[in-house]
């Protein structure tokens, strides 16, 4: 059933999910880790192709969990031990998904459909590694299987390395470094994504020095090697890179940093981002206990209740007119969807009349076919310009979608400070003698 519905929407939004003119860019990730692969999807691929394709992953998981679920059932009913296989349903998925799926340029099909090796291991990894929001069955799963052939670059994702900074923390990382509140030395290093990312150099190894951080571009080739060039990617992960430069001289490489210059420690993502969001409430924690009068306490504990009802409700408005963008969105996916079934119709239909044209004898019969030629033309430019439109909306309401997404994230985020504050001044309230009704 799904694979039906990815064959007529697939030929409903014409385009393949990944454009033709990245479409080689997008193979060589064969072995990048996933972060790579889904900044490359989430940066070139349509909004509403994005989206599209989520929705269609999370089918090919939920049908993949099913499976796992019906062979535990009959495994705990039968009392065998024989393990479960995930390879089994999976391969028969990627059999038949990664056409339908990853739809290669016209010049390119035949090419790709003789040698539709990388398509698979692909589609593999969006199946086990991407994440789709989709409940997966227990990774354990995957571990036990002894005929299961995890890929390499299933072991390469990047959240477990503590030196690694994703997209979204790049901000608060610029910000705290520049209030220079924590020591930092020279050999100190980071790694984080390229501010303009490419395939081939999709990081950036960033390194202290003097006082200023130095920025060097990390390569990366198909196989899924490392280095400082493409020409030189000798390292099978970024990890096996960064131990190398511990213990060797960077300045072969880059002249301007010193002679004896390595890699020294991580400036960690977890220690260095909880600094970030302890220090306010630290602050906070000292200007409490400076104040020994009850009621001023009292009143302090009034205006931080007021401030956390305020959030609350700003919460509720953004969290409402976040579903309204959601659902207009999803109209927008409808309506698109309902112009390219009429299009694709009247695409049909001039083919028709341009052989009807081609092989009538009669003048007056060619004028009409030419005639209904050139109408359907006319709509088809029109539903051709509405889709356009409405990609264009979609677009500005998926960015609006994510500001909200944002905002709300971070008043939820305040919504916990408050909390921990309303706690703190409570507790020394309570410390005072006050009781716990008189408080309330």
């Amino acid at each position: 059933m799904i694979a039906i519905l990815i064959f007529y929407t697939g030929k409903i939004i014409f385009l393949g999910i990944i454009p033709d003119e990245n479409y080689e860019d997008f193979l060589n990730l064969v072995n990048a880790p996933k972060q790579v692969i889904q900044e490359f999807v989430g940066k070139y691929s349509m909004p509403f192709y994005v989206d599209f394709l989520k929705f269609i992953m999370c089918h090919i998981i939920q049908i993949w969990k099913l499976d796992y679920d019906f062979a535990m059932t009959n495994i705990n009913q039968h009392h065998t031990i024989k393990p479960y296989e995930p390879e089994r349903v999976v391969d028969k998925l990627v059999a038949i998904f990664k056409q339908l799926i990853f739809r290669p340029p016209w010049p390119m099909i035949m090419s790709h459909s003789r040698n539709d090796k990388d398509h698979m291991h692909l589609l593999k990894r969006f199946i086990y590694e991407i994440d789709w929001g989709a409940e997966r069955p227990p990774a354990i799963v995957l571990q036990q299987s002894p005929s299961m052939n995890v890929p390499r670059s299933e072991q390469q994702s990047l959240d477990k390395y503590p030196w690694f900074y994703n997209r979204q923390d790049n901000q608060s990382l610029t910000d705290k470094l520049l209030t220079k509140s924590l020591t930092i030395n020279d050999g100190d290093y980071y790694v984080r994504f390229s501010t303009e990312a490419s395939v081939s150099a999709p990081f950036t190894l960033v390194v202290q020095l003097d006082g200023q951080q130095r920025f060097i571009k990390i390569c990366m080739n198909k196989l899924g090697q490392y280095g400082f060039s493409l020409g030189s990617c000798f390292f099978q992960t970024i990890q096996e890179l960064i131990d190398y430069y511990s213990q060797n001289s960077l300045s072969k490489h880059f002249p301007i940093l010193k002679s004896d210059m390595k890699l020294s420690k991580p400036i960690r993502r977890d220690i260095f981002l909880a600094h970030i969001k302890n220090d306010e409430l630290d602050n906070y924690a000292v200007v409490l206990s400076n104040i020994n009068d009850q009621n001023l306490l009292r009143i302090a504990l009034i205006e931080l209740t007021n401030k956390y009802n305020e959030i609350e409700r700003e919460c509720t408005s953004l969290k409402t007119e976040l579903d309204q963008i959601i659902t207009y969105m999803s109209e927008i996916q409808r309506s698109t969807m309902a112009y390219g079934r009429i299009q694709m119709i009247y695409e049909k239909q001039m083919k028709l009349n341009r052989d009807n044209f081609l092989l009538c004898q009669k003048q007056t019969e060619k004028n009409e076919y030419e005639r209904s030629f050139k109408y359907l033309e006319q709509r088809v430019e029109q539903f051709v310009n509405n889709m356009k439109r409405l990609n264009e909306t979609y677009t500005e309401r998926q960015l609006k979608r994510d500001q909200l997404s944002k905002t709300l994230d971070e008043r939820k985020n305040d919504i916990i400070s408050y909390e921990t504050k309303i706690a703190m001044c409570m507790k020394l309230l309570a410390d005072k003698g006050v009781e716990q009704h008189e408080i309330n």
